[in-house]
């Protein structure tokens, strides 16, 4: 809600039950950021120390001291960062800018899909083969490769065909890092505490999704309306006024376009909506670029995975 609350500065009022945020106070953002922050170190605190001494803990946080555990755990929390990021945004660009179909957003979306289908076969047998760490780095590669490659193919006039071996391949690193991410993570976790483990993996994948969300969301509509600003100041016909409105309009609605049918003349709106599209593309871009970053962090994590030994290695030895 940074967007519609202001970051610091106060852009709108918040407003709960009747009550309303002071007007001489910075956003409520800030605040709620530090309020997160002390209830995140408050509940850390309670569990070390309902740990030492041997009390029931919600969170087992020693199971962090457990390499397999610690590095598995971010790699599984940045593969949903990234996917669900990244499908976040998407639809956005295929329907707005390229004017797709919601039915045909999800008929491109299944290269996606066909891809992690295809990988989750083919991970078991990889596994046995060369271990599940390799599996796992290898998924990774093939998820930056296929984001950066969409990125760099984004356009205002790009063709679902062209997109679609860029999905399948990242759709392909999907399948391959999240089929033995799990094994991974509970490979050196003892058995009396495979319970806690498995439940802190899941909540950490679920704190993924909506990070991703919420990051690659708020990343998006900033790059979105800095360079809709900046394409509408300069685009014929287009009035300062108008422009604003625009982009105001795009803050408060998550980057849908709206607004430009205010603009007075047919000339003016056509030149509007090209500036509007190439500031979408721009945005989509660098969004999937960072989406990308955040997916390499994950690559360097699960590099630090230790190594274990196939089971192919196992029946030789």
């Amino acid at each position: 809600e940074g967007n519609t609350y202001g970051w610091w500065p106060q852009r709108a009022h918040f407003s709960i039950g009747g009550w309303k945020w002071p007007a001489d106070m910075p956003s409520i953002i800030p605040f709620v950021y530090a309020v997160s922050a002390i209830a995140i170190t408050a509940s850390v605190i309670v569990e070390l120390r309902r740990t030492a001494a041997g009390k029931p803990v919600v969170l087992d946080l020693s199971l962090y001291r457990i390499g397999s555990f610690r590095n598995g755990n971010f790699a599984a929390m940045i593969v949903s960062l990234g996917e669900l990021g990244l499908v976040f945004v998407l639809p956005l660009y295929l329907q707005t800018v390229l004017k797709y179909s919601a039915f045909d957003t999800g008929v491109l979306l299944l290269a996606l899909s066909g891809g992690a289908f295809a990988a989750g076969g083919m991970a078991a047998r990889l596994s046995m083969t060369r271990g599940p760490r390799f599996v796992v780095i290898l998924g990774f590669a093939l998820e930056v490769i296929g984001i950066v490659t969409l990125g760099m193919i984004a356009g205002t006039h790009t063709s679902g065909w062209s997109m679609s071996p860029s999905l399948f391949v990242y759709g392909m690193g999907v399948g391959f890092a999240t089929a033995q991410l799990t094994s991974i993570i509970l490979s050196d976790v003892p058995v009396q505490r495979s319970g806690q483990a498995s439940g802190m993996q899941s909540t950490i994948r679920q704190i993924g999704a909506a990070m991703g969300i919420a990051l690659l969301g708020s990343i998006f509509v900033l790059l979105l309306t800095h360079q809709a600003e900046r394409q509408l100041r300069s685009a014929d016909g287009v009035s300062a006024v108008n422009a604003t409105i625009v982009v105001k309009s795009m803050e408060h609605t998550g980057g849908a376009i709206t607004r430009i049918e205010d603009i007075p003349t047919a000339s003016a709106r056509r030149n509007a909506t090209r500036a509007v599209n190439k500031a979408f593309v721009d945005a989509a871009r660098w969004t999937a670029f960072a989406a990308a970053g955040f997916v390499l962090l994950g690559l360097l994590a699960a590099l630090r995975i230790p190594m274990h030994r196939t089971p192919s290695e196992d029946r030789a030895g």
